[in-house]
C-alpha cells in the first residue's frame, strides 16, 4: 500500500470512527428521552390544589408566564423553553450522515395551571421532551432564509462554506408555547399567596417535564 492509500485509509478509518461515536451517542440522548416520557407516563396525575407538598408527584396543566418568557429562535413563539438544533449533511463517498453543529437550549421559569390551582415551576437543571415541531432546510439551490442565517451568525456560523456554496443544513426547534398543555414531575414544596405548589428538581434526579400529546394525556 503506497503512502498516498495509507493517509487515505486512516482518513476515512477515523471519519467512520466519528461517524459511529455521533450515532451512540444520538441513541444515548433519545434513549434518556425515551426513558423520560415512560417515567412520566407511568405516573399518577394528581391536582395542584390537592397535593401534599414535600412529595414528588406529577402535574398536568397550561403554561403562564411568571416573570419573564422567551422567543424562540427560528419560529418566534412565546415560550417559557425552546431548544433549536442545526444539523449539517457530510457525505463521504457514497454515503453521509448528519452532524450536530449547532444546539441552543433556553428556559425560565413559570406557572402551570390545571383546573384546581397554580404552582411555580422552577427551571432549575431540567430535563425537557419538547416535541420539534418546526422543521426547515436550507442547501443547494435553496439558501437560508434571513432568520435561519441570523441565527447561525449569533454562534459565529454561517450558511456558505469557505467557496460561498450552500451547506446542507437543517433546522429543526420544540418549544413549550404559553397556553400549551404540559406534564411535568417534581418534588413539591408549599408556594405563595394564589400559588399552590413550587415544583423543582428532586433531590434524586431531574425535574421531567414533556408537551407530547400522548404523553400528557397518558395515565398509568
Amino acid at each position: 500500500m503506497n503512502v498516498i492509500a495509507s493517509v487515505a485509509m486512516s482518513g476515512f478509518m477515523v471519519f467512520v470512527i466519528l461517524a459511529a461515536a455521533v450515532a451512540v451517542v444520538a441513541s444515548i440522548y433519545f434513549a434518556k428521552d425515551a426513558r423520560a416520557r415512560r417515567k412520566l407516563a407511568g405516573t399518577r396525575v394528581e391536582a395542584i390544589a390537592q397535593a401534599t407538598p414535600g412529595t414528588t408527584a406529577r402535574f398536568t396543566g397550561t403554561i403562564e408566564a411568571l416573570d419573564d418568557q422567551l422567543t424562540a429562535p427560528m419560529s418566534g413563539r412565546r415560550c417559557v423553553y425552546y431548544l433549536a438544533v442545526v444539523q449539517e449533511y457530510r457525505s463521504s463517498g457514497k454515503s453521509g450522515n448528519w452532524v450536530e453543529i449547532l444546539r441552543d437550549e433556553q428556559h425560565v421559569d413559570f406557572l402551570v395551571r390545571d383546573g384546581t390551582g397554580a404552582a411555580h415551576v422552577r427551571m432549575d437543571a431540567p430535563h425537557v421532551v419538547a416535541v420539534r415541531d418546526h422543521n426547515t432546510r436550507s442547501g443547494t439551490f435553496d439558501d437560508a432564509t434571513a432568520i435561519e442565517a441570523a441565527f447561525l451568525q449569533q454562534f459565529s456560523k454561517e450558511s456558505t462554506n469557505f467557496l460561498g456554496l450552500n451547506r446542507s443544513l437543517r433546522y429543526s426547534e420544540g418549544a413549550l408555547e404559553l397556553g400549551e398543555e404540559i406534564t411535568v414531575l417534581g418534588a413539591t414544596r408549599p408556594g405563595d399567596g394564589d400559588i399552590h405548589l413550587v415544583i423543582e428538581s428532586p433531590a434524586e434526579g431531574q425535574l421531567l417535564l414533556t408537551d407530547h400529546p400522548r404523553t400528557v394525556r397518558a395515565q398509568p
